[in-house]
């Protein structure tokens, strides 16, 4: 419940500072990049870089978790296979009981 609210209290004071940012920031900027101009608030600059980052760490992300996924089902494989083969080994190695 205690994490909850934190959440939620960080939540409000980022959105709050992104208002304030966005009513502070409304001088338009031209940006030129690879022959072409753009002119946007600060503000939208902000959130179009703020974005693209969030979208990299993602994506970044992402791809680690598959790579560790492929990873842990190749080591289940194999801890299976060896688990087979010590029961296979342990049945050979038992003697028959005698009645």
């Amino acid at each position: 419940m205690a994490r909850n609210l934190f959440l939620l209290a960080t939540l409000v004071a980022v959105v709050a500072a992104g208002v304030i940012l966005g009513i502070d920031n409304q001088t338009p900027v031209t940006v030129r990049f690879l022959n072409r101009e753009a002119q946007w608030p600060v503000f939208w600059w902000l959130c179009a870089a703020f974005g693209c980052g969030v979208l990299l760490g993602l994506a970044l992300c992402v791809a680690s978790l598959v790579r560790s996924r492929f990873n842990q089902r190749s080591l289940r494989r194999s801890l299976r296979q060896r688990e087979n083969e010590l029961d296979r080994l342990r049945d050979q190695a038992t003697p028959p009981l005698q009645p």
